[in-house]
């Protein structure tokens, strides 16, 4: 075997084992807080305040900061003292941005929130206003980890960048546990900065490390430091149209009755417990190997980091799908988090979960056309996600659906964007062996059956025992299943003989 398959494997690994703890801690600190806070008009405006900066990540750093620094640095890295200045002149521009944003969303933070919330009471307004300024130190935070943990990408080091983020659901959790009793809401609001402190710590270590120094340059017309830009400019665009879908959700959702954003944020979290899982691995694993590969190597790259979020997360989706309920009750079901908050979290879940796979796809794709310089056309097909996602979640809310209705609109979106792209990319991706590929999905798809199968028997006679909420017995029994399940996938993928690295 070459040592390139090997390394990936590897590689995959190390993110998929971290991210999986990093979302185990997600669900125990959205627990935790369901337990203080409950999802009630307290919790919406906690939800809603943090999901602020929280989108504001999403734009300048994560996704859109990947896709420009790992082609950058991937063609660089040879030469440390042209990645040095690289390195220090977006350090700098990254402070900028971060000080910037800052000091304009603290400056107008009370009709920020009233221009942005559907929320009827002055006092969930007010608290949403309040801790604005706390998430956004959090973001300047976590945004020079994001840009830290994108330069390790470019480098092949993922065991740090994917052990950052451990931190900061440790400190939110410890947080809420100590602190709420004292300090309320605000509890949250230093959970967060603490835990984005200790993520920019851990992974500005692990830069040092590389031989990389922490130092400010102003140099920002250097030949690489504008081709990142290049790149990075229409990413941020793009990022902040799938921001703008997602924040109109939340308005919506806000104007949709007590309870409804705490299920809606609530259920993207359990949505991508698996979706950050499976496509953080392949993403960060392949993107750098799409960067460098062309023809029908790069129509290879790409088909096989298909082929594995496939097999990871068409089981995981099934699996979710049958014991939604099961999981949101059983993880989340204690304190002032009732059964009718569950009810309703589920049934949004659901709904995310069939679409999963078509958003790991449309995910997947838009880090292709970025590694193919190709930024026109995902703005384009970001703007057309966009509109579509924000058209059909104001007409299928008006028409009665509730606030699963957003999750419907989200999933038929990106299916759209898919299309897309897929369509734009037929010439780039000539060598693509499709025969080969339906063969494998199919092949996938039946070895899937014996869980679709095995799920219906079980649900079919197990009682209800969820509705009893959080407690160890539940846990056990979800958990027996949940071990269950895996054991049968496993043997079924052995069968079919397909490959989970």
């Amino acid at each position: 075997m070459s040592r390139r398959p090997q390394s990936t494997g590897r590689n995959s690994f190390i993110v998929m084992f971290f991210t999986l703890v990093s979302r185990i801690l997600g669900v125990i600190r959205i627990r935790v807080f369901a337990s203080v806070f409950g999802a009630g008009s307290l919790a919406d405006a906690i939800n809603f305040s943090f999901n602020i900066p929280n989108n504001l990540r999403k734009i300048f750093s994560e996704g859109a900061l990947a896709s420009a620094i790992v082609p950058g640095f991937s063609r660089i890295k040879e030469d440390r003292q042209r990645m040095q200045e690289l390195f220090s002149s977006l350090l700098t521009a990254q402070l900028l941005i971060g000080v910037v944003l800052i000091g304009f969303s603290v400056a107008v933070r009370y009709p920020f929130v009233n221009l942005l919330s559907g929320f009827s009471d002055p006092e969930q307004t007010e608290t949403a206003a309040s801790l604005l300024p706390y998430f956004n130190v959090f973001f300047v935070f976590i945004l020079i980890a994001a840009f830290f943990s994108a330069v390790l990408q470019s480098l092949s080091a993922f065991l740090v960048q994917s052990l950052a983020p451990l931190f900061f659901s440790i400190a939110e959790i410890a947080s809420l546990v100590f602190l709420a009793a004292r300090y309320g809401a605000y509890a949250m609001a230093y959970g967060a900065m603490a835990g984005g402190f200790l993520q920019t710590a851990v992974t500005a270590a692990a830069v040092l490390s590389k031989g990389l120094k922490l130092r400010l340059s102003f140099h920002f017309d250097s030949e690489d430091f504008c081709e990142v830009i290049r790149r990075w400019l229409p990413a941020v665009v793009t990022s902040s149209l799938a921001v703008v879908s997602t924040q109109v959700a939340f308005s919506i959702a806000s104007s949709l009755g007590q309870g409804a954003v705490s299920a809606f944020s609530n259920s993207l979290v359990f949505w991508q417990t698996p979706y950050g899982i499976f496509f953080t691995a392949v993403g960060t694993v392949y993107m750098p190997l799409m960067s460098v590969a062309r023809g029908r190597e790069l129509a290879d790259t790409y088909s096989t980091g298909l082929k594995r979020l496939l097999c990871y997360l068409l089981p995981s989706a099934v699996f979710m799908i049958f014991f939604r309920r099961d999981i949101v009750a059983v993880v989340l079901m204690t304190g002032r988090f009732t059964l009718d908050n569950s009810l309703m979290t589920a049934s949004v879940l659901g709904v995310f979960l069939g679409g999963m796979t078509v958003v790991a796809f449309y995910s997947f794709t838009q880090k292709l056309c970025y590694c193919l310089n190709m930024q026109k056309t995902v703005l384009f097909t970001g703007i057309v996600v966009c509109g579509t996602d924000i058209a059909l979640s104001v007409g299928l809310t008006a028409a009665g659906m509730g606030v699963s209705a957003l999750a419907l609109a989200n999933t038929v979106a990106y299916l759209t964007g898919l299309v897309v792209l897929l369509v734009s990319l037929k010439s780039s991706l000539s060598g693509f062996d499709v025969p080969d590929f339906l063969r494998y999905s199919a092949r996938v798809v039946v070895a899937v059956l014996p869980l679709v199968l095995v799920c219906s028997v079980i649900r079919f006679l197990l009682p209800d025992y969820w509705t009893t909420g959080s407690n160890m017995a539940n846990l056990l029994t979800l958990g027996g299943i949940t071990a269950g399940s895996v054991a049968l996938v496993l043997l079924s993928y052995r069968l079919f003989r397909i490959k989970l690295f």
